[in-house]
């Protein structure tokens, strides 16, 4: 595991304990969690028996470790407030990733993120997976682009002064000058793209959704590859137009 600067290292492994046990397909041996992060065993046993007496970790009839009840709540009470737009939105995603095949997404921010409210994966021959693992691409996918330019470049830039955007490809953009452009094409054609800035060979079209008053609530977007573009199979205006017709459907099951 990569080394980081820290302030607190006790908070600092206990977080990456949680980490690693988040990011396993299987319950984890405290022994094995010592080994990945190089510490010694009593330490690694004392945090981890710290975290399962809180209850964010609990073990399995092998005392292999799992992430505890704690984190539930944790997740109950930050998913609260979009528990609305999931019930609206999610009937939608399903709808438009069965119809076209692409896997859909609709997102809202969160405190300078792209947080997904519901996902579902296309079942077309070549699917975009699968779900949100990830929180630093606000930037370089499309659902975070037509934030950016719903916010404004000032918005953006007050977020770019506060952390550092990752060049995920020579294609990504990760400052507020070089997003410029990128919200005036995104206002002029009133939705976002996003090609080969995630991740080469694959592409994104998002647009902005509202609520009954008009006013900004997410981003409806769906992901394929690329060559979806290059060979005509999708093309942009009319799929733009596909989403905003479902992009109504959410708003009035608001």
């Amino acid at each position: 595991m990569e080394k980081k600067k820290t302030l607190i290292q006790s908070l600092d492994r206990a977080l990456d304990i949680l980490a690693i046990i988040r990011d396993s397909a299987n319950p984890v041996r405290s022994t094995d969690i010592a080994e990945q992060l190089g510490l010694g065993v009593a330490t690694a046993h004392n945090i981890i028996r710290s975290l399962y007496i809180r209850g964010y970790l609990a073990q399995d009839e092998n005392n292999r470790y799992v992430l505890g009840p704690e984190c539930f709540r944790l997740y109950r009470e930050a998913a609260e407030p979009f528990e609305q737009l999931r019930k609206a939105a999610a009937p939608q995603v399903r709808e438009l990733a069965s119809a076209t095949g692409d896997t859909t997404f609709f997102g809202v921010e969160y405190y300078g993120t792209l947080y997904c409210v519901s996902l579902s994966v296309g079942n077309g021959q070549l699917v975009v997976s699968g779900k949100q693992d990830w929180l630093d691409k606000l930037h370089s996918t499309a659902a975070g682009k037509v934030i950016i330019a719903e916010k404004g470049l000032e918005w953006f830039e007050r977020i770019a002064a506060k952390q550092k955007f990752e060049k995920f490809t020579d294609r990504t953009l990760t400052t507020p000058a070089e997003m410029t452009g990128e919200i005036a094409k995104i206002k002029k054609s009133a939705y976002a793209l996003s090609i080969n800035e995630c991740s080469n060979g694959i592409a994104a079209l998002g647009i902005p959704v509202y609520d009954k008053d008009g006013k900004f609530i997410g981003s409806l977007a769906q992901s394929f590859p690329t060559m979806y573009l290059e060979n005509g199979k999708i093309n942009p205006d009319e799929r733009a137009k596909l989403l905003q017709s479902f992009a109504r459907k959410i708003t009035e099951a608001l």
